[in-house]
């Protein structure tokens, strides 16, 4: 079974880039990029979407893993992301540009998806040894471990203010227990050895408005 370790990012916008070097250590250590590599050599800084780091997945890890991509919108960025502050800077020039990015991704060999994978899918394929790239409202993250920068949200999210602003974040889930999902997130103040969030709270976070229900699985070869 693949075992991953936590990247830390190294800047404001590169969680996606440090989750997929999570899953390169992982599943190719010998021939893994590092966050580094894989920051300088992309060319659309301070943009990543999910079907990025599917591609370059793919295109790594080539007969080493099978991968797949699951969207509840595929081959076009969904219209109603240009609604969402946190989208308004990029969303013309990647709505420009990622069509032909999901057209690489399948010839990379990705199986692309539209449909929303469900927990108990997902569970299922982690427990056979996948491993599970996440988009999450960063917001709505609730670690049960205390010190860890999400359970510091979730305490403050208890004063009843206003709905968390959608913060796009990039997780790697790593197993699940009963009641929570393990997964490694590279944000700076987050639990070093993982995190650990309810199973619920995991839901909510990765089906908000924002995320599409973009998950990456990516499962050994053999």
């Amino acid at each position: 079974m693949a075992t991953a370790t936590r990247v830390p990012q190294a800047s404001t916008w590169d969680c996606g880039l440090a989750a997929a070097a999570s899953v390169l250590g992982a599943f190719a250590p010998r021939a893994a990029a590092t966050l580094a590599s894989l920051t300088a050599s992309w060319p659309h800084a301070p943009f990543v979407w999910t079907v990025d780091l599917a591609l370059i997945l793919a295109e790594a890890l080539r007969d080493a893993a099978r991968v797949e991509y699951c969207s509840r919108v595929v081959d076009a960025v969904n219209p109603a992301l240009s609604a969402l502050p946190y989208y308004a800077a990029s969303f013309d020039a990647c709505s420009a540009r990622l069509p032909a990015t999901f057209a690489a991704a399948r010839r990379a060999g990705v199986l692309v998806s539209e449909r929303r994978a469900l927990l108990d899918e997902v569970r299922a394929r982690v427990e056979r040894g996948a491993l599970v790239i996440a988009l999450v409202n960063s917001a709505q993250l609730r670690c049960i471990h205390a010190g860890c920068l999400h359970w510091r949200a979730a305490d403050a999210a208890r004063d009843g203010s206003a709905p968390p602003v959608y913060t796009g974040h990039f997780v790697t889930v790593t197993a699940f227990c009963d009641a929570s999902v393990a997964l490694l997130d590279p944000a700076r103040g987050a639990c070093a050895a993982g995190c650990a969030v309810g199973l619920a709270d995991f839901e909510a976070a990765r089906a908000c408005d924002g995320t599409d229900d973009d998950l990456i699985l990516i499962e050994p070869a053999h």
